[in-house]
């Protein structure tokens, strides 16, 4: 039956089940993982909280920005279950030293972290070599960016950092601290959870 005269998409998007069944074969982590994070819920328990405001309907066009705050949180529970289960982590990211400060010079955020992340997303060889560039460029600039641009403010219709010195006290990466100060042991984690929720919610994965 023709419902509309309208055009529609050659892109979907993954439904609920699907978007966690997706989440789950990336990382590694077990629908039904029964550790709890540090916010005392396991992943299931948040897939069960937040599953009806995940898609219902592969229509793209039908997706809603409320769709995706929901598959960040569900994307955010399997990230932190990956990083706080070592055999998870340890078959994900090998080479990453989790015990090293998150400043540490060793690490290389790039190569043991995104691309990991980034050629299971992709199913690696699927897309050009200059597309999967990007793609780590960007993740790698969210971890190391040295700038201190944000916040920003809108003026003369464009978006620019904002001209009050006192707004800016942190460098944009993640693997910065307020005023330069030296960050929690935990940040080392915290920034890898970071990436991979990132990775978990794009869209790379969201639709098909």
């Amino acid at each position: 039956y023709v419902l509309s005269s309208d055009e529609s998409s050659d892109i979907g998007v993954r439904t609920f089940d699907e978007i966690s069944a997706a989440f789950s074969r990336l990382t590694g982590v077990p629908i039904a993982h029964p550790t709890p994070s540090a916010t005392g819920n396991t992943v299931s328990d948040v897939f069960q909280s937040i599953r009806r405001g995940l898609p219902a309907n592969p229509d793209f066009q039908a997706f809603a920005s409320s769709h995706q705050m929901s598959a960040t949180q569900l994307a955010s529970a399997y990230c932190d279950a990956l990083v706080g289960d070592g055999t998870y982590s340890s078959q994900m990211f090998p080479a990453f030293n989790f015990g090293a400060p998150v400043d540490d010079p060793g690490h290389d955020w790039r190569n043991e972290v995104a691309a990991p992340l980034v050629d299971r997303a992709i199913n690696q060889g699927l897309v050009p070599d200059a597309v999967r560039s990007s793609m780590l460029d960007e993740l790698e600039l969210l971890v190391t960016d040295d700038r201190d641009l944000k916040p920003y403010v809108f003026e003369s219709g464009n978006w620019v950092p904002n001209p009050d010195p006192a707004t800016h006290n942190k460098r944009d990466g993640l693997m910065y601290c307020l005023n330069d100060a030296p960050c929690p042991a935990s940040r080392t984690g915290d920034v890898v959870k970071a990436v991979c929720t990132t990775v978990l919610g794009s869209a790379v994965v969201m639709a098909q």
